[in-house]
């Protein structure tokens, strides 16, 4: 659309909206908006289902470090002798990252 010409600002571009308030614009009619609607409208329920999906996904990955690694539940746990907190075999290590669950 051209609107840099309208860039009021010196280091920072700047849209004033006085400056470009009188420029006429096309608007699609009313059953391409009510598709361009559709499709936008398609893609905000994808993103919501992806939300809730990686919320899922987050809760069971807290689930399954709390049950292995707290809880000490792992795959064949009942056979595993724990020494000093900890199954034997496996030692306590200081991670350079924080890490929340």
């Amino acid at each position: 659309m051209g609107l840099q010409r309208f860039d009021v600002g010196n280091s920072n571009p700047t849209l004033n909206r006085n400056h470009i308030h009188s420029l006429e614009i096309t608007i699609p009619e009313y059953r391409i908006q009510g598709r361009i609607a559709s499709i936008l409208s398609a893609y905000d329920d994808l993103i919501e289902a992806n939300r809730r999906r990686m919320a899922l996904l987050e809760q069971a990955a807290r689930l399954l470090y709390r049950e292995w690694f707290v809880r000490l539940r792992f795959p064949g746990w009942e056979g595993v002798k724990v020494v000093d907190g900890v199954p034997e075999g496996w030692e306590k290590a200081t991670m350079g990252m924080s890490v929340r669950f």
